[in-house]
């Protein structure tokens, strides 16, 4: 809890920075769905999806690049007489990995989203990737590592308030979230277990002062003074 509280007050400074320029900050709540991916369940989506609950907070440099910290609690399981392609496995054998997932990621806009111009510029999709830390809390709590990358859209239907959508699919630096290690298949990268969330964002903008620039006004009226 010491390191996600630092992780959250890092964010301070930002926010200051956000309300000193062009720049917003954005924070806000994200719940949806987990699920797993490994040796127990190699290509199924949204299998044996559990509920996630989460938030993020943002900051937005300009209308394409922002940089976010998320944190989603969640449980990964899955059970082997689920899938009839894995003999080696026994079917009794299960799982279940509650864990809390922290990510810093970095996102780009492939259009220009600003609440400082919300009429023509409040939607975009983008794409994301970054680092994560994975907090397993079964049994003795452990930390792990990952790569998460994902994609996502945004609308702005005020300057205050946004909606949104996410996908991020996180490679595990691991392979035993599911209680089993592949030592068959190639590296033990490619064999390392996956972790997948869908999630739905409402969030809170805080806006900063926009930068106006004077270098073409016209100077004409400070003359006739």
């Amino acid at each position: 809890m010491k390191r996600i509280l630092l992780l959250l007050l890092s964010f301070i400074p930002l926010l200051v920075f956000a309300k000193q320029n062009e720049s917003w900050f954005s924070i806000g709540i994200k719940p949806g769905v987990m699920y797993y991916q490994g040796d127990i369940n190699k290509s199924r989506l949204f299998y044996a999806p559990d509920f996630s609950r989460g938030g993020f907070a943002a900051l937005h440099f300009n209308e394409r690049y922002a940089t976010k910290i998320s944190i989603e609690k969640g449980t990964a399981k899955g059970a082997v007489k689920d899938f009839n392609n894995i003999p080696q496995f026994n079917p009794n054998e299960n799982f279940n990995s509650p864990l809390l997932d922290i990510n810093l990621q970095v996102d780009f806009n492939f259009l220009p989203i600003t609440p400082f111009e919300i009429r023509t510029k409040n939607f975009s999709t983008y794409v994301s990737a970054g680092f994560g830390m994975e907090f397993l809390m079964k049994d003795f709590p452990k930390t792990r590592f990952s790569i998460p990358f994902g994609i996502g859209a945004d609308y702005l239907f005020g300057e205050n308030w946004g909606i949104g959508i996410e996908w991020n699919y996180k490679k595990l630096l691991y392979d035993n979230l599911d209680g089993k290690i592949n030592h068959t298949n190639g590296s033990l990268f490619l064999n390392n277990d996956w972790i997948s969330v869908l999630g739905i964002k409402v969030y809170y903008n805080i806006l900063g002062t926009p930068y106006e620039c004077h270098t073409y006004d016209d100077k004409s009226k400070s003359k006739r003074r």
